[in-house]
C-alpha cells in the first residue's frame, strides 16, 4: 500500500464485486475489500491488480 491512494494486490484469485465505493477481491482463503472514493482498477493481470482512489478501510474476511 502506498498512502491512502494506492494498493498492490498479489496472487488473488477473483474479483467478486467493483464499484467506485468497494471493490472485493476473492484471495486464496479469504475475502479483501477495499471501501473509498473513486476506486479505480488502474491494473490488472492474472497475478496481480493496482487500487487506486482514496482507500479509508480494508478489511479481511474469512
Amino acid at each position: 500500500m502506498n498512502g491512502n491512494q494506492s494498493l498492490y494486490i498479489e496472487n488473488y484469485k477473483g474479483l467478486i464485486h467493483y464499484t467506485d465505493q468497494l471493490i472485493r477481491i476473492q484471495a486464496k482463503k479469504y475475502k479483501i475489500s477495499v471501501v473509498g472514493q473513486e476506486l479505480n482498477i488502474a491494473a490488472y493481470t492474472n497475478e496481480e491488480m493496482q487500487i487506486t482512489g482514496f482507500i479509508t478501510d480494508i478489511r479481511f474476511e474469512y
